[in-house]
């Protein structure tokens, strides 16, 4: 029997006691459970499809470094250049800069001094005498 435990107990050993529990357990049966979360489960909800991403035309923004001075440029060039650098290297960086120099060509420029290009020959007269 399910409810043998209330055999056990002293209350319940008269006829009276023990059918008034049988019926308590008999209407615990018939009282409705409780769901509270049914209307949610029940809901039809429509299935919702996947959208696509669509492309736009905006665009992140842009940084845009400010051109260093020469003054600045003269002492990071000084620093990647060492002996290297010196009056001519500072003389062609304003010849070249006039404006100010651009951060990301500073390797650029300091490779320029490092590895100088050879000078080109003059003009000469091809089988002729000199002028």
């Amino acid at each position: 029997k399910p409810y043998h435990f209330l055999r056990s107990c002293p209350c319940n050993i008269s006829g009276t006691g023990w059918d008034n529990v049988t019926r308590v357990v008999a209407d615990v049966g018939h009282r409705p459970k409780l769901a509270p979360y049914k209307p949610l489960a029940d809901a039809n909800l429509p299935t919702h499809l996947p959208r696509r991403g669509t492309e736009h035309k905006l665009t992140g923004p842009v940084v845009e470094l400010p051109p260093l001075s020469h003054v600045a440029a003269a002492k990071r060039l000084k620093a990647m250049l060492g002996e290297k650098w010196n009056a001519e290297a500072m003389a062609t960086l304003k010849e070249t800069y006039k404006d100010g120099v651009p951060e990301p060509e500073l390797e650029a420029f300091a490779e320029l001094i490092r590895n100088p290009k050879p000078q080109r020959p003059g003009l000469r007269l091809v089988g002729g005498d000199a002028c």
